[in-house]
């Protein structure tokens, strides 16, 4: 990768491995409603054990099968763990079970896909980083996460998969976006994950 100029990628646990942090599943999978409830659960095991070294994912985990809408809100309890354990201001990149993010030398994440029923979306999510105060209001063990910031806790923006890789965005500045994007805001209040526009 990053002497031999070759492509590289993943699916599924593949493509968990490309981010500087992952899921490890050490103790099973994970459901939102139990990470929320407690972010602290015995399933959420996040790590950040060097695989590949990636440069351009540093401070970036991973997550796929996202057209299951259960996975954002373990999602978003991963991204307030790894602040919590790391201090990093990690962000978030997550597919659709049809779709592919290829990302170029220049920072540009181009979004592959083409299936009819609409699976086929990267989400790209970050903490808010226009907001004074960015830190969950309460990530602790045993109690519901609640990482709200007036409803804009985190920014999210999901763009399309195309056959033609259309639509991309930038991560140099986790904003730039080339062809059309939709925005959205994430939050938690008292372990309840909401979405909003």
């Amino acid at each position: 990768i990053l002497q031999r100029n070759v492509p590289v990628g993943g699916t599924s646990a593949g493509m968990a491995i490309l981010g500087e942090f992952y899921f490890a599943a050490r103790n099973g999978t994970l459901s939102s409603a139990n990470a929320l409830a407690n972010p602290f659960h015995y399933q959420v095991t996040v790590d950040s054990e060097t695989f590949l070294g990636i440069p351009a994912m540093t401070s970036i985990i991973t997550d796929t099968h996202f057209d299951n809408p259960d996975r954002r809100g373990r999602l978003a309890v991963m991204l307030a763990r790894i602040r919590n354990d790391y201090g990093s201001w990690a962000k978030a990149i997550a597919c659709d079970e049809f779709t592919a993010v290829c990302l170029d030398s220049s920072g540009w994440a181009r979004v592959y896909g083409d299936d009819p029923g609409g699976n086929d979306k990267a989400w790209f999510v970050q903490s808010n980083c226009e907001l004074p105060l960015r830190d969950p209001e309460n990530c602790t063990a045993g109690s519901p996460l609640n990482w709200n910031r007036g409803g804009t806790a985190l920014r999210v923006a999901m763009l399309a998969g195309t056959p033609n890789g259309n639509n991309r965005f930038y991560l140099g500045d986790w904003r730039s976006v080339q062809g059309s994007a939709t925005w959205y805001r994430w939050s938690v209040v008292q372990g309840q994950f909401l979405q909003a526009n």
